[in-house]
């Protein structure tokens, strides 16, 4: 194999593909990237098993081949090449790198070693402006679990409906679900992994042009993105995503509107004081508006005042601040709702305008 490319491109793109490389991989073939080149073509593979990025990147090709190379360190080597162009080749297992005044060889893997990345069917399911792909994920990620002892909660849960799709995740204690008006070509139920979905998003970035395609091998139990010369393959996760529809409250005692930056401050102050009993700070709801504070007898008390309207009664509701913030960060308005059901039921917080986006939040039982 010897092919002449940028070197800028070509460490670009090795840096994503090097996103799913682990320091420590259960097969030592699986620190390695798979380089491909054929017909003016150059194809980077890396694995871990259960997600895979294939990057395609146009050079020049003066001889095709295959050879796996360990990511990190070719990365690292490229890195610090001040050369804008290098040249690649590779005799059986070794890769040698020539660029102007420098040379390096790497000791690499046979191709034949490398995981084969299945190939899905040319069947696509949705369609996606990269931009709105980057929004949606950004707004239901916060949610998803990340102990991996729960494989299920750590997914995004992706359903057709009569109006479009529904992405959700929950971690048991808040629930995040945004409504896509959007159709796919048939119906679908799926359970992603929610590291995955954000590898995806961060790969194709928030661009407003281009198109991120979706398919699925339900065969394979995998799932394809792919767009702008990159394909992101995912394994599904298997088994039944909780009915998260029972837990949304239907009727509320409150639903004040509240500034989102003020409500934010707020929190932020009062978890200054709350750091360890669990980051738990309590909202007093009243006519003169919303109090916040966060105690601890080792540090001590904090509080401050948030006006809001709407607030027809007054309740006292625990909650955790992280949970709070996480949700309130990703809501796209200035004014927010925040539907309280009573101090042990789940609260509900949404813009004030649609019903597109809702994160739904469980308060903290606490002794007094």
């Amino acid at each position: 194999m010897k092919i002449q490319t940028k070197t800028d491109t070509f460490l670009k793109t090795l840096s994503l593909n090097n996103r799913v490389v682990s320091q420590n991989p259960s097969l030592p073939i699986l620190s390695d990237v798979l380089i491909e080149a054929e017909r003016n073509t150059v194809t980077l593979t890396t694995t871990d098993l259960e997600l895979s990025i294939k990057s395609q990147i146009a050079v020049a090709v003066t001889e095709s081949g295959a050879v796996a190379v360990p990511a990190k360190i070719l990365q690292e080597y490229l890195s610090n090449i001040a050369d804008d162009k290098l040249e690649l080749s590779s005799e059986k297992e070794t890769v040698t790198i020539i660029s102007t005044g420098t040379k390096a060889t790497i000791s690499g893997n046979s191709a034949a070693e490398f995981p084969v990345v299945n190939k899905l069917p040319d069947k696509k399911i949705l369609e996606f402006n990269p931009g709105e792909f980057h929004k949606i994920i950004g707004t239901v990620n916060v949610a998803a679990a990340v102990d991996p002892t729960r494989p299920v909660l750590s997914g995004i849960s992706i359903k057709t409906i009569k109006d479009g799709l529904i992405f959700a995740a929950t971690d048991g204690y808040r629930l995040a679900k945004r409504l896509v008006r959007q159709k796919s070509s048939e119906p679908v139920e799926l359970i992603v992994p929610a590291r995955s979905m954000t590898e995806v998003s961060r790969a194709f970035g928030e661009e407003t042009d281009g198109k991120i395609s979706m398919f699925v091998s339900k065969d394979e139990n995998q799932v394809l993105f792919s767009g702008d010369g990159v394909q992101i393959y995912t394994r599904l996760i298997d088994g039944a995503y909780p009915d998260y529809e029972q837990i949304i409250p239907k009727e509320f005692q409150i639903a004040p509107l509240i500034s989102k930056e003020e409500l934010i401050k707020a929190i932020k102050l009062a978890a200054v004081f709350s750091r360890d009993i669990g980051s738990v700070i309590h909202l007093k709801f009243s006519k003169t508006g919303i109090e916040v504070s966060g105690i601890t007898a080792q540090v001590g008390q904090g509080s401050s005042v948030v006006a809001a309207s709407n607030v027809a009664k007054e309740l006292t509701v625990a909650f955790n601040s992280k949970y709070l913030l996480d949700g309130l960060s990703v809501i796209e308005d200035e004014v927010v709702r925040m539907s309280i059901s009573g101090p042990t039921s789940p609260s509900l917080l949404e813009s004030r305008h649609g019903e597109e986006y809702k994160y739904i939040v469980m308060p903290v039982r606490t002794q007094s």
